[in-house]
């Protein structure tokens, strides 16, 4: 017995000590040696913080860059927008007018004051030399006719006096862009078709009649047309560009004027829009051109006033299903006496119907 209680402490013993001397050759974090850090852990970091610095110097470049542009252009055309108009961008002493910030690229210079014209908006529009992903993007989407071409752009916006008088849709496209623009925009593929005219061959016009075309070339605005390249697009609406829900005719006339301001031969667009201004106040419309207007109107009224007529109608069939349902509802909870005083009058409504058509008969 005493054999055997030896033998349980000395293997005891033994155990004890192998899981000790197995915990001792564990080897902790803390005994391994820490290695020197060095500049290549810091790869990462670097390359991280050294982009980020590049986006800045290339965003401060762009933007001075762009600024310049716009400054450039301010300051060879701000005599000649002066002469024009009243009151031009934020001026209200004798300081020179300067330009608004109106985004990362886009420049933006406001005029009013003039004879015909209400106000204007002169945008500068530029490339995102500051933002080199927006400048990428863009030019992919461009590749595929999704956005436009990256170009440095003036966009000129005049809203025409309310006393014009006679409304009417005309443009000036560009043929890269002529077709694609008339399909998609409404106020021109409803209301205008190709006309001739005496305009550079990149050129394409679209007109409600031929003789207005001439009336708005025939001066001094087709003069600046054929000495001059560049222009994009130039409209001239009291209608919106995507079809409405419901038809207004009664806003004003706009024109809009877009070209590159980069083209070398580009410098006199800037005086089309009031010329053309000018041409439209002191229109003179003959008794053809003015029936022609009326009745391209008159046409798109009515297929507008046939679209609401049959939503009227579809709305109240509508209200006239739910009312019957409403009411069948209500008459699967009455009782049957119920249901038979309803039926009895139900009969009688038609009795009396019945006997009114056959009076209005005899």
């Amino acid at each position: 017995m005493a054999s055997r209680s030896f033998i349980y402490f000395v293997a005891s013993f033994m155990t004890a000590m192998a899981v000790e001397e197995k915990q001792g050759s564990i080897v902790t974090p803390a005994s391994i040696p820490l290695r020197p850090l060095q500049w290549i852990d810091f790869t990462t970091e670097f390359a991280i913080v050294g982009f980020l610095l590049l986006y800045v110097v290339v965003w401060w470049q762009g933007s001075r860059t762009n600024r310049d542009i716009a400054s450039k252009w301010t300051n060879i055309n701000v005599g000649y927008l002066t002469d024009q108009f009243a009151l031009v961008g934020n001026k209200t002493t004798n300081d020179k007018p300067s330009l608004v910030k109106d985004g990362p690229a886009d420049y933006l210079m406001y005029t009013s004051g003039r004879r015909y014209i209400q106000f204007g908006h002169w945008w500068i529009k530029l490339k995102p030399r500051n933002d080199p992903v927006s400048r990428l993007t863009s030019a992919m989407f461009s590749l595929f006719g999704w956005t436009k071409s990256l170009k440095d752009r003036v966009e000129v916006t005049l809203t025409l006096d309310k006393e014009s008088k006679k409304k009417f849709v005309f443009a000036i496209l560009n043929t890269s862009i002529a077709k694609e623009t008339h399909e998609k925009r409404f106020d021109l593929s409803k209301m205008t078709k190709i006309a001739s005219a005496n305009v550079p061959s990149n050129l394409v016009v679209y007109t409600e009649s031929q003789k207005l075309a001439e009336l708005l070339l025939g001066g001094k605005s087709g003069d600046i047309l054929r000495q001059s390249s560049g222009l994009e697009s130039l409209i001239i609406t009291y209608l919106p560009d995507y079809e409405p829900e419901r038809l207004n005719t009664d806003k004003d006339l706009k024109l809009t004027l877009i070209y590159d301001m980069n083209d070398t031969k580009s410098s006199s667009l800037v005086e089309l829009p009031c010329a053309l201004a000018d041409t439209v106040g002191s229109l003179n419309l003959t008794a053809d051109v003015t029936t022609k207007l009326d009745k391209n109107i008159a046409e798109l009224r009515k297929i507008f006033a046939k679209r609401e007529a049959e939503d009227r109608a579809e709305e109240i069939a509508k209200k006239k299903a739910e009312a019957k349902r409403a009411q069948d509802d209500r008459l699967k909870k009455l009782s049957p006496s119920e249901q038979r005083k309803h039926d009895e009058k139900e009969r009688n409504r038609e009795k009396k119907k019945e006997m009114k058509k056959r009076t209005k008969r005899a």
